[in-house]
């Protein structure tokens, strides 16, 4: 089942299909003595907008896949948190 941008609940496993509105620029961090990756893509369908975090090795589908604003995503099982403030 698809899951519309609007109707997705916090702590909730969910399937989206949207448009990639940006693709930030990807930021390097440091935690524990190890070195990651993260980008927080920003996304919209026919509902509304959102952001959908990508870590470490997700990260890297962005150029794996070719991925340019513009492009439409399926994700599958994504696990929705409420971020506060934003």
């Amino acid at each position: 089942m698809i899951t519309r941008i609007v109707d997705i609940e916090p702590e909730t496993k969910v399937n989206i299909i949207a448009r990639i509105i940006r693709i930030p620029t990807i930021r390097k961090y440091e935690k524990n003595g190890k070195e990651g990756k993260v980008t927080s893509l920003e996304l919209q369908d026919e509902s509304g907008q959102i952001s959908y975090t990508l870590w470490n090795k997700n990260v890297d589908l962005i150029e794996e896949l070719g991925l340019e604003d513009g492009d439409t995503v399926k994700i599958l099982q994504a696990q929705a948190r409420e971020r506060p403030n934003r």
